[in-house]
């Protein structure tokens, strides 16, 4: 539903992709909504407008819909945004004619769009899972209702079984696919990873680090959405747990549902070495990790169990080491330990969390090495170009013999 301009992860993933895939001759339409990303309304460039189709750069469109956008947060606001980005979009498949549909999820409501562009249009379907619905809501304790569980659970499994290919972000989702018994030989482990030429080790004495006046600090960073699933709060008892250590400093940069609350809640207690900056343009990426001697991934107990969170591969791809506070043999737990690109803790342990910050920032140069070798497997295993060429050998591999090929 995000595409570009929109300054948020799924945009720029799919701007990556489209543009590479057209620059190899391909013909490539996204459909998206209006620029609304952490907004109260739709872009004033594009208000007033109900579909709109713009030419982004040579065989690459975006048609883009108007889309409800929430005020509050509230689950019915946000059911509401994704319902009538779906309806609209339905619509607008039905004057577009592709030999396949790539179906970014969630919101699951995006995958009905895929089935109609496969039952009525012909075209083949590639359901991209980025995170598995409704087990995220379960764990979460945002849905309980045994009958929206249930309709939610039919409705995944009417999408994995109809489409030619399934592609999950790790292992563990591909596993949990297994155990709903999805047929394993039309699901593809295909990770995000990160755009490794834009994202690039840099010099920590960056402008983002004058203009919040950090000097030669050991910056600790948590960069991302701060929201239900992100235990931001703790941050708060390790800040304390190592305040006698002046050249240590913790930065929250970001955006969310909490995140106003957790930076107010900071100023009231008066934590000197805790501060909290507001999302930062996506052009700024780049100097935005750099300025962290230490990069935070932060989840509470069962959301990472089975995926990898696309700001593990940024902070890799930035050439900082990692420390991930998430489920002991979770995917991300078991990448980050086999790289040796950080350290690992159990979730929401804050004196785990701090006894992994003071590690390394007594040992400097076992920290320096752990970004070395995670910027080394970015740059080898997972760069953006053989990312994007193995979603287009999925795409060809689901095109029958009898369908005009992929060009």
């Amino acid at each position: 539903m995000y595409v570009t301009p929109d300054k948020c992860s799924d945009a720029l993933l799919m701007d990556s992709f489209a543009r590479r895939w057209a620059a190899k001759g391909h013909d490539v339409v996204v459909l998206g909504s209006f620029p609304h990303y952490k907004m109260r309304g739709i872009d004033v460039m594009y208000r007033g407008r109900i579909l709109e189709r713009e030419r982004i750069a040579d065989r690459y469109w975006i048609w883009r819909t108007w889309v409800y956008v929430p005020r509050f947060g509230w689950i019915v606001e946000r059911l509401v945004n994704y319902v009538s980005f779906m309806l609209i979009a339905l619509v607008t498949a039905t004057r577009l004619r592709v030999d396949v549909v790539h179906v970014y999820a969630p919101p699951p409501t995006n995958g009905l769009v895929g089935l109609w562009m496969k039952w009525v249009k012909g075209a083949r379907l590639v359901y991209m899972v980025q995170d598995v619905y409704p087990d995220v809501l379960i764990k979460l304790g945002v849905l309980r209702n045994r009958l929206l569980v249930k309709i939610l659970q039919s409705i995944e499994s009417l999408y994995y079984r109809v489409a030619d290919a399934v592609t999950v972000i790790s292992e563990g989702f591909r596993r949990n696919l297994a155990r709903k018994g999805v047929r394993l030989e039309k699901v593809h482990v295909v990770p995000n990873g990160a755009d490794s030429e834009f994202i690039r080790p840099g010099k920590p004495d960056t402008a983002f680090r004058r203009e919040l006046s950090l000097g030669g600090k050991f910056v600790v960073m948590y960069a991302g959405n701060v929201g239900r699933s992100q235990p931001v709060e703790m941050l708060f008892d390790v800040a304390r747990s190592v305040r006698h250590l002046e050249d240590i400093h913790f930065l929250v940069v970001g955006a969310g549902d909490r995140f106003r609350e957790l930076s107010e809640e900071c100023e009231r207690l008066e934590l000197k070495n805790l501060s909290f900056a507001p999302l930062q343009p996506p052009e700024r990426i780049p100097e935005v990790l750099a300025t962290a001697a230490v990069s935070l991934v932060m989840l509470r107990p069962g959301v990472a169990a089975d995926s990898i969170p696309q700001k593990v591969y940024s902070i890799m791809a930035s050439g900082r080491p990692v420390i991930a506070s998430v489920d002991e043999g979770s995917d991300t737990w078991r990448l980050v330990e086999q790289i040796g690109a950080g350290r690992c803790v159990p979730p929401e342990e804050a004196d785990a969390l701090s006894q992994a910050v003071l590690e390394l920032f007594e040992n400097r140069e076992e920290a320096v090495e752990m970004g070395r070798r995670g910027r080394q497997y970015m740059v080898e295993d997972c760069g953006p170009e053989a990312i994007a060429e193995h979603y287009l050998e999925i795409f060809k591999e689901v095109l029958t013999p009898e369908r005009s090929p992929l060009r």
